[in-house]
């Protein structure tokens, strides 16, 4: 065997570890799943078999023998999943994964739903145990007992998204008085499509100390309601910087009590909907931002020129610098080119759906300066490919929801090999295996600007494992879960 079959083979815990890292839910879905009694027994059980070991002098070394750094050296080359169940062999073990986990995945997502009986630990010292390292919380279910976990095993937490798939079930009062410590932390609250009864403000936000980012999203009719009106509003919150309010479109008249009152807003997202039924805040000089993020869907099309020339006017009149767009279909594009290159300000382009980058497609980019381009997934095989690049050359940032193995080598290998700004690429799933020939590539960026590749983890670790390194002169690979980046239009997080 040569020494790369070695290193493509990344080792695996004790067989007697496997019932335990197979209770790791967060490993696939970032959950919270408790051990009962009889789990945290053979917890205990490997920990004390690592100490008879040790006791009994068989010259066998084990990670208590090892300094901190040669361990978190080692942590680095397993995947979340491993790492926790090391945790699980001894207090020492413990307290340096406790670091890594911090330190190595700053923006991974602790996604809590129920049966409650994952609401259960039988001590602090369990698989999960790790819960109490993360600072973003999705909240998938309303239930007290959701509320009082977040209140007794969670102590900060920075971001809380009230996920949309519990918008049939309510948030109340008493949920909420269970969080009040930590939603006056947390610097980014979310609402994606659950219902609340009561007033906004007296319920939730008044609690939002530290509030810098607030988003609200309603994008389905049945029944969805953000609190009994929209009073919330007409409240100071001296530390929020941006607003997303993406709902039913009709006239908002609290719009302008709000940006008068909260100046320290300068980011702002919502539909073209909501603008068109609310210009006199625009006209009147009521909002000055730096980036103003817009959601473009199918219904819009019709309107993009007329629209296309109110934005320009606002934009001259300093209402904003930077102008960021999401298109809910690429035809919206595609269709209307020229009316959104004549868009002053764009920065940033999002297509949250499938795209076929094909020659209409690319011919359309080409139109536009932009130094940011998402795309949701880009449809494989298409009969007219082209490369993403021959529209894109200049972009800064490049971000991909998902794309498959093939997909890296057509769209993203060239970017990294001719983009000469290019300085950031962010990929949450590669579908399949991914053989990208870093070295060479890091090669080709020499004498360009430096770039740093986000990838899954699955992605990260065979990367690591077959190169034998992830930090190169021109490019460093790192976890997904290391990207920080707050989007205007929380793409990550849906």
């Amino acid at each position: 065997m040569n020494d790369d079959e070695i290193v493509a083979k990344r080792p695996k815990l004790d067989e007697q570890n496997d019932d335990i890292g197979n209770n790791v839910a967060e490993n696939v879905a970032n959950e919270v799943i408790l051990l009962d009694d009889d789990d945290d027994a053979n917890a205990n059980e490997l920990q004390n078999g690592i100490v008879d070991q040790e006791q009994n002098g068989n010259g066998i070394d084990t990670f208590s023998t090892l300094n901190e750094d040669c361990c978190r050296s080692i942590f680095d080359w397993l995947s979340s999943g491993d790492v926790k169940s090391v945790g699980q062999t001894c207090k020492k073990m413990n307290k340096l994964i406790d670091f890594h986990i911090k330190h190595k995945y700053p923006a991974k997502k602790l996604l809590i739903r129920t049966p409650l009986t994952y609401f259960l630990p039988a001590s602090e010292r369990t698989p999960n145990g790790f819960h109490k390292c993360y600072r973003n919380v999705i909240l998938e279910d309303f239930d007290i007992g959701i509320f009082r976990f977040l209140a007794t095993h969670i102590e900060t937490i920075d971001k809380i998204q009230f996920g949309q798939k519990i918008f049939r079930k309510r948030l109340d009062n008493e949920m909420v008085d269970c969080i009040k410590e930590q939603l006056k932390v947390a610097t980014s609250i979310e609402f994606l499509g659950c219902k609340i009864d009561g007033d906004l403000y007296n319920m939730v936000l008044q609690f939002c100390e530290d509030m810098k980012r607030l988003s609200i999203r309603i994008y389905s009719n049945e029944g969805i309601y953000m609190g009994i009106n929209d009073d919330w509003l007409k409240q100071t919150y001296p530390k929020l910087e941006h607003l997303a309010l993406v709902k039913d479109a009709r006239p908002i008249p609290q719009l302008k009590n709000f940006f008068q009152k909260n100046q320290t807003v300068k980011s702002f997202t919502t539909s073209m909907s909501i603008i068109n039924l609310n210009k006199s805040i625009f006209q009147q000089g009521a909002v000055k931002l730096n980036d103003l993020g817009i959601e473009l869907n199918l219904d819009d099309k019709e309107n993009v020129q007329m629209f296309s020339d109110f934005l320009n006017k606002i934009e001259k009149s300093g209402r904003f610098n930077r102008l960021k767009l999401r298109f809910m279909d690429p035809t919206i594009l595609t269709d209307h080119a020229d009316d959104i290159a004549a868009m002053n300000g764009l920065h940033s382009i999002y297509f949250d759906c499938e795209v076929k980058i094909n020659k209409e497609f690319i011919e359309a980019l080409t139109k536009l300066t932009f130094q940011m381009l998402y795309i949701r997934r880009p449809i494989a095989d298409c009969d007219d490919e082209e490369p993403l690049i021959n529209g894109a050359l200049n972009v800064k940032e490049l971000y991909f929801q998902e794309i498959e193995s093939k997909g890296v080598n057509t769209h993203i290998v060239p970017f990294i090999e001719k983009a000469p700004n290019l300085r950031k690429i962010v990929i949450r799933k590669v579908n399949g295996r991914l053989d990208m020939e870093l070295t060479r590539v890091n090669k080709e960026r020499d004498m360009m600007k430096r770039l740093e590749i986000f990838v899954d983890e699955t992605t990260f670790l065979h990367i690591k494992w077959h190169n034998k390194d992830t930090k190169f002169d021109s490019i460093e690979v790192k976890r997904f879960d290391a990207d920080l980046t707050n989007h205007p239009f929380a793409l990550h997080d849906e």
